[in-house]
C-alpha cells in the first residue's frame, strides 16, 4: 500500500527565474513574478543569468518535477542554455523568454519555448530562434520596461503555469 501511495504523488513544478545583465536594477520584476508563482504552489528559485548551469543541474536532480525556465534579457539566453542542456539529457523543460536582446538565444527543437519581445528600444528585436515569438512592442514598453509590464507578467504567469 505504501508503494501505491508513493507512486501516486503529484510532481512539483520547479520554476527558475533568471535576471539579465543589469541584475535587479533592470530585471526587478522577476522577484514579483516569483512571489506570484509561489502563491500558485510552485517551487521557485530566482538568480542571475550566469547561474544557468547550476539551475540546469538542480532541475536534473528532480527528474519527476515539471521544469520551467524563465529569463529576462540575458536571463532568457541563460534559460535557453539550461533547457538545451536538459534536452540533451532527455529531460523536458519549458522556456519563457522575455526579450533576449543582443544575446542570440536559441532553443533546440525538443524544447517548448515562448518568447515575448519588443523592438522599441532601437537595438533590434529580442527574438529567440526555435521559440514561439510574440511581439509585445505595442504595449509601449522598451527592452528594460517589458519585464515589469503587468500585461507581460500576466502572460508569463499563464505560460509558466500551463502545460509543457
Amino acid at each position: 500500500m505504501l508503494e501505491l501511495l508513493a507512486g501516486s504523488a503529484q510532481a512539483a513544478t520547479r520554476i527558475y527565474l533568471m535576471r539579465g545583465i543589469g541584475g535587479r536594477m533592470f530585471s526587478s520584476a522577476m522577484d514579483d513574478e516569483a512571489a506570484k508563482l509561489r502563491r500558485h504552489g510552485a517551487i521557485v528559485t530566482v538568480g542571475d543569468w550566469t547561474q544557468w548551469a547550476d539551475f540546469a543541474a538542480d532541475a536534473a536532480a528532480h527528474p519527476n518535477d515539471r521544469i520551467v525556465l524563465i529569463g529576462h534579457s540575458a536571463g532568457a539566453w541563460g534559460a535557453a542554455q539550461a533547457a538545451n542542456t536538459l534536452a540533451a539529457r532527455g529531460r523536458r523543460a519549458k522556456v519563457v523568454g522575455i526579450d533576449p536582446l543582443c544575446m542570440a538565444a536559441e532553443v533546440d527543437a525538443a524544447v517548448n519555448a515562448v518568447n515575448f519581445f519588443s523592438t522599441r528600444c532601437g537595438l533590434g528585436g529580442g527574438e529567440m530562434a526555435g521559440a514561439r515569438n510574440i511581439d509585445v512592442s505595442g504595449y509601449g514598453k522598451d527592452h528594460i520596461g517589458i519585464a515589469a509590464d503587468p500585461r507581460v507578467q500576466s502572460r508569463v504567469l499563464a505560460e509558466a503555469l500551463g502545460r509543457l
